[in-house]
């Protein structure tokens, strides 16, 4: 007989990791439990990117850019949000729009899209100075509504810049967070030019709010070749629909094998390693 203890005070073991500062109303003020694992919600409950923990296995709230069916479940996720820069980028890439001093957390940068609220929710915002030669980075907590504006006003966490940056001083790049737009790689459109970054084990609905395991023990839809059917070959790679496959050179590895195999029957219960 094993003895159990269950953990319910919410400072004990709760696996529960989020950002210092967060949106206010993004947080339940609950801890996830195993059925919020495997369950979508229409409402945020948590930021966006918050880490949970449970039973060795790592997982990110995340929001569906798309439907994710049924037949998507043992296929890889990947995050759909587009470099600055890059045709329908989804960030900026451009000088500030107004200076900004040192220390400020009030941030404008020369974003010209119309922007949702919070658009950069969970984001980063990357400032090379090429003035004082820094290069620092700066998680993005949330930013106002932007229409017909010329620039986006971003809210970054105290103490705030570390330098000051001035509309010349040099390039500031503004990322999405990965997890805001999180599709399934079975999608022809997602799986070219996108990273794997995890595994949601059922439907998903557009606009709604979900845990994604990024790491820890997995299992996934094998390709028509599976892991392991290589000798000494052990690690696990995403394929081009998001199953699973062995070594293939250029393709992203997402973790390795936990079970031995042989020639003819390799296996698809792996270790993910899409975080830390």
């Amino acid at each position: 007989m094993v003895d159990i203890l269950r953990i319910d005070h919410p400072n004990m073991n709760s696996g529960l990791v989020l950002p210092d500062w967060i949106v206010k109303g993004t947080l339940s003020m609950k801890i996830p439990s195993e059925a919020d694992l495997v369950t979508q919600s229409s409402l945020q409950e948590f930021p966006i990117g918050a880490q949970f923990k449970r039973n060795g296995r790592m997982h990110r709230y995340c929001c569906a850019g798309e439907t994710i069916a049924i037949g998507h479940q043992g296929f890889l996720k990947v995050s759909r949000t587009i470099c600055p820069g890059g045709t329908g980028g989804g960030g900026s890439e451009a000088a500030l729009y107004q200076d900004a001093a040192l220390g400020d957390t009030d941030i404008y940068i020369g974003d010209t899209t119309d922007r949702a609220k919070d658009y950069y929710e969970d984001g980063f915002l990357v400032v090379m100075n090429d003035t004082t030669g820094h290069l620092d980075y700066y998680r993005i907590i949330g930013n106002d509504v932007a229409t017909t504006l010329d620039y986006v006003k971003i809210k970054i966490a105290p103490p705030g810049l570390k330098a000051a940056h001035t509309t010349t001083s040099g390039t500031v790049g503004a990322y999405r967070s990965p997890w805001i737009d999180v599709r399934s790689k079975l999608t022809a459109a997602n799986q070219s030019w996108f990273s794997a970054v995890g595994m949601a084990p059922f439907p998903i609905t557009t606009g709604y709010f979900f845990w994604l395991q990024t790491a820890g023990p997995c299992w996934g839809t094998g390709a028509s070749t599976w892991p392991g059917q290589t000798a000494h070959y052990r690690d696990v790679y995403a394929n081009t629909d998001g199953s699973l496959i062995g070594y293939t050179a250029g393709y992203q590895k997402v973790g390795y094998l936990l079970s031995g195999t042989q020639a003819d029957y390799g296996d698809v219960f792996f270790m993910m390693q899409l975080d830390q």
